[in-house]
């Protein structure tokens, strides 16, 4: 290649090339050759350009009369190619350090690796289950496997030996000095169990205060952070896997290395990397695992409390959810809800249903706003910890959290005049740095957006064929009435229930929920009388505090002594047609509201009639105040696309021509 000596515009549909050269440089040429290869039309401009940068760039580095071969700038454009891969693999890795961090060549069988029960055992034993005599009665224990058994119990004692000479066995309840937890801490076994039927709060408070405690769960931190979860959490511990919680895990607090993991020969395969200690998961992830379980149980009980009830198997659908939530890139959320094991079928469709009812829990059908705007914002955070607020009003209590959330996620600023007033400024209380970045890829540290779970779930069931539309009249009706009797269906206790209610629910108003009455209404017939008569006293209170809501002519107070005192069975009905009567405005003659113009000689009457109709509308500036105005309107006009009368505007510059021509 040599020299250029002529130029033309880079976009210029001339066939002549841009540079003369022994071998000339045509972009249109070289565009064709790389869609001949494969590549789209807008990736051939892009290389197009491309190449061009780098051969004024390689041309600039040269002395006068040197030329530009075509390696070099192939290599510039090789160069340039390697620097971007590496420039998108820091970013890839601060997003996926955002979230939950899934290999890009995590294949399908890797996926279903965390959802079989765990073989890879810290001691390595094999549990099973076997029934044996002792002290004159059939039981169940753990049957070991001769692996580990002499190092923890010795050679000749059994685990589960005991005399059975009932006056050898003696119960004492001395403690040595020692308070009750540090005694009971004394046997990890014990000390698990204690753990178990902790609430995640305490366990970690415990953890924190008590030594003894501390070291008995770190003397077999995995085993123990594992027999906790599963007892409290299994589905939960199954789905959120500590493999993709890396962050989470710690080193063994024991010190056990990895080579105490393998056989020997494969220790020594792998040298230094065997002599490592080990990493497993620690408290953290436990309360991870359990307050994530405790979270989504909340949820369906809310949502089934505010009389929207879930299917079967909601519980572990909205765990799915979560996983799916803390995956930081719309790439890896599509490839997981790729995988059949995780996501079968019907939790596709329960997830569906339960994004149809949170629509339907914040939408009112009279005041509105008839919209999926809180919906879509809620499941934009990352996972359900958000909404679990929502639904136990400890978020979203005010407007300004709202708005603030909104300016957050997608707030999206006009590029014109009056957006950039708003530059290195606060968009409601919002830095101008964090406007609009909530819905990108790694919440707000990449730049393409980051699909939710409501843009990703009906594209699966298109691409299985599930045809979900056609379900959507269903699942907004499904659990309010029985489709065979007519009869309105209320959540059972199950379902309504929250560990520590009144403890969970002191701060907030439960009077508009559903409650465990009504559940007992519905099975009137097993109550005692003591529930019936309780019952009854409550609906008679009620009904006396809605009389100030009441019709005009309400139900006078003996007749409610007759009902709740007599025989009568209390129904819903009653509680649905008490209460707040909401009239109908009145309807004004349409004559009335037609407007009339005033008389002619009603001069304030008039002005009154201007002003009204006038209002709103654009005053007209003149003169001084008008240059003024001026300068707040330049800027190019908003609508660029709009279509040009091409014929008219040429009929015009002929006629001026032919005018100019005379």
């Amino acid at each position: 290649m040599s020299v250029p000596t002529r130029r033309t515009p880079y976009n210029s549909h001339s066939s002549s090339p841009i540079y003369d050269f022994e071998l000339p440089f045509d972009p249109n040429g070289l565009r064709r050759n790389a869609m001949a290869r494969g590549f789209s039309r807008e990736e051939a401009d892009v290389f197009a350009h491309l190449a061009l940068m780098k051969l004024r760039e390689a041309m600039a580095n040269k002395t006068d009369g040197e030329p530009v071969t075509a390696l070099e700038v192939a290599e510039a454009i090789k160069q340039h190619a390697i620097d971007e891969v590496e420039k998108n693999k820091v970013k890839q890795q601060e997003m996926l350090e955002q979230g939950v961090n899934l290999a890009e060549d995590m294949d399908d069988e890797e996926l279903d690796d965390f959802l079989e029960p765990d073989e890879d055992c810290d001691d390595g034993m094999d549990l099973r289950v076997a029934e044996k005599e002792s002290m004159e009665r059939t039981t169940k224990r753990f049957k070991f496997s001769d692996d580990g058994l002499e190092e923890y119990f010795g050679t000749d004692e059994d685990p589960y030996g005991i005399s059975k000479n009932m006056d050898d066995l003696s119960l004492s309840l001395k403690h040595h000095g020692m308070d009750l937890i540090t005694a009971i801490c004394q046997r990890l076994e014990l000390a698990v169990e204690l753990a178990k039927h902790l609430r995640p709060e305490d366990m970690l408070k415990l953890y924190s205060i008590s030594r003894s405690f501390h070291d008995a769960l770190d003397g077999h931190l995995l085993s123990s952070v594992r027999q906790v979860i599963a007892y409290a959490a299994p589905e939960s511990g199954r789905v959120f896997s500590f493999r993709l919680y890396r962050r989470h895990l710690v080193p063994d607090p024991a010190g056990r290395t990895w080579a105490e993991q393998f056989d020997p020969r494969v220790a020594r395969m792998y040298g230094y990397t065997m002599q490592q200690v080990r990493s497993v998961p620690g408290i953290k992830y436990l309360q991870l695992v359990l307050v994530r379980d405790r979270c989504c149980r909340e949820i369906v009980a809310m949502m089934a409390r505010n009389g929207h009830r879930m299917p079967p198997g909601m519980f572990e659908t909205l765990l799915r959810l979560w996983l799916l939530m803390d995956v930081p890139t719309s790439l890896q959320r599509r490839s997981m809800l790729r995988n059949r094991a995780l996501w079968p079928d019907v939790d596709l469709y329960n997830a569906q249903m339960f994004i149809v009812k949170l629509g339907m829990h914040f939408n009112d059908p009279v005041f509105g706003p008839l919209t999926y705007d809180i919906p879509n914002l809620i499941l934009g955070f990352r996972g359900l910890y958000f909404l679990w607020q929502v639904l136990m009003r400890k978020k979203f209590t005010c407007a300004e959290e709202i708005l603030d959330a909104k300016v957050r996620y997608d707030f999206d600023i006009r590029a014109d005049h009056w957006g950039d007033d708003l530059f290195e400024s606060d968009v409601f209380g919002v830095p101008f740095r964090l406007v609009g970045r909530g819905h990108t890829e790694g919440w707000g540290t990449g730049r393409d957006h980051l699909l939710r779970p409501d843009e990703l779930i009906p594209i699966e069931a298109v691409v299985r064929g599930l045809h979900l539309d056609e379900h959507l009249m269903h699942m907004m009706t499904w659990g309010f009435f029985d489709w065979e009797t007519g009869e309105n269906l209320v959540p059972s206790e199950e379902e309504m229930y929250i560990s520590d209610e009144e403890e969970t629910l002191a701060h907030m108003d439960t009077g508009e929920f559903w409650q465990r009455k009504h559940a007992l209404k519905k099975r009137w017939a097993t109550l005692t009388a003591e529930q019936q008569r309780k019952i009854r006293a409550d609906d008679a209170d009620d009904q006396l505090r809605a009389l100030a809501w009441a019709a005009e002519q309400p139900t006078g107070i003996d007749g409610i002594d007759d009902d709740y005192n007599g025989e009568r069975i209390p129904t819903l009905d009653d509680e649905i047609n008490r209460g707040c009567i909401i009239r109908p405005p009145a309807r004004r003659n349409d004559k009335e509201t037609r407007p009339a113009a005033p008389s002619p000689h009603d001069r304030e009457n008039w002005a009154a009639f201007v002003n009204e109709a006038l209002r709103g509308v654009a005053p007209e500036v003149q003169g001084d105040e008008k240059l003024r105005a001026l300068a707040f309107h330049n800027y190019p006009a908003t609508d660029v696309d709009a279509d040009w009368d091409w014929e008219a505007w040429l009929e015009q510059e002929e006629e001026d021509r032919a005018q100019a021509g005379k």
